[in-house]
């Protein structure tokens, strides 16, 4: 016998909370048909209140005015909000509170007093009234708001994140990882052209790339057909979450695309070769692949303890040379004073001379 579900009074209050929020909402698009000129009397449904409405043209020209007004202001002051807080967490901590009381006043301040205030400043600098002054007021209002969300979000940031980029950008250097996100804003933006020529792709070790790389594909391969292969279970590269294959369909825009398990996995490149080579035109040229079976890789949590251990049992195993790879320079110069034994010789390539 199945128990009868209670409305718990948390679901009655969120539903009387909509109703509350909403239902003025309704009523003023419903009164917006209303013939009658009185809201409160309904004199049938008519259409003559939007006739009205677009056959007004200052209407639309304020309309114009406030769209320039919102975009101006939000752009700069997401521009000088970031870069203020971006500021603001290279402070002192003497005048931190300061600039927290300073950044956070116009939020306290009504905003009919603030606008008086940038009246009476701009009239007595002489400066005329018009849109510049508009958007200098409202960009200076909406700061706040940028500052504090920027702020909040450079708190739980990883330092080391910020030292990576200052390091590729000195470098003049985007690491492959990063690679398909900017790829992926290019082409969004209009900065590039996608590729109509391309009619099918076949993605190998589809496990290691992210979903933005998989948007990236679909955005600038739109009319290829894409077949991915990949094992869940190897995804190796560190930052990507639990691989699930059953989602990749609808990154490309097919929910149903079918998912194929195989019931035998290949380790070296032939099988591979042998199968992409059945998507080649007659007669095309193959190249001849080679074997590369060996131990599946591990994915260890780091110590200096097991680095050097696992180093040892290379150099025991024959093994003379051995890289270690850092995210930065910074990283791999405190990891290679972890590295003991004078049997080593650790080489920090400066990735400059490749650029």
């Amino acid at each position: 016998m199945k128990k009868k579900r209670r409305i718990s009074f948390s679901t009655v209050y969120l539903a009387l909370g909509l109703v509350i929020i909403y239902l003025p909402i309704a009523l003023v698009i419903l009164y917006s048909f209303n013939e009658s000129k009185i809201s409160s009397v309904w004199g049938g449904f008519s259409l003559k209140w939007y006739r009205t409405l677009f056959a007004d043209k200052a209407m639309f020209q304020a309309l114009g005015n406030s769209l320039i007004l919102g975009l101006s202001a939000s752009l700069a002051a997401g521009v000088v909000g970031t870069l203020g807080a971006v500021g603001f967490d290279r402070v002192r901590p003497r005048s931190r509170r300061l600039i927290e009381y300073l950044t956070s006043l116009p939020l306290m301040t009504p905003e009919i007093i603030l606008g008086m205030v940038f009246m009476a400043f701009f009239g007595m600098l002489g400066i005329p009234f018009g849109m510049g002054t508009l958007i200098l007021s409202h960009t200076t209002f909406c700061i706040p708001y940028v500052f504090m969300l920027v702020q909040a979000r450079l708190v739980g940031m990883d330092r080391s994140l910020a030292e990576a980029a200052r390091e590729n950008a000195d470098a003049n250097l985007i690491w492959y990882e990063d690679a398909p996100g900017l790829a992926y804003l290019a082409l969004r933006l209009g900065c590039a052209k996608p590729d109509t020529n391309i009619l099918h792709l076949l993605v190998d070790e589809a496990q290691e790339y992210a979903d933005v790389s998989f948007k990236l594909m679909k955005l600038y391969y739109p009319r290829a057909a894409v077949t991915l292969l990949g094992d869940p279970n190897q995804r190796t590269l560190p930052g990507l979450p639990e691989c699930h294959p059953e989602s990749w369909g609808a990154l490309f825009g097919e929910v149903n695309a079918p998912h194929i398990t195989l019931t035998r996995g290949y380790r070296s490149t032939k099988e591979i070769a042998d199968f992409c080579a059945a998507f080649l035109p007659e007669g095309a040229a193959v190249p001849q692949p080679f074997g590369r079976s060996g131990e599946a890789p591990e994915i260890l949590p780091f110590s200096a303890d097991a680095l050097n251990a696992r180093l040892n049992a290379w150099l025991d195993s024959g093994i003379r040379r051995a890289a270690v790879v850092a995210p930065t320079q910074r990283d791999a110069e405190a990891l290679s004073r972890q590295i003991k034994g004078s049997f080593l010789a650790v080489l920090l390539v400066d990735y400059r001379r490749f650029v």
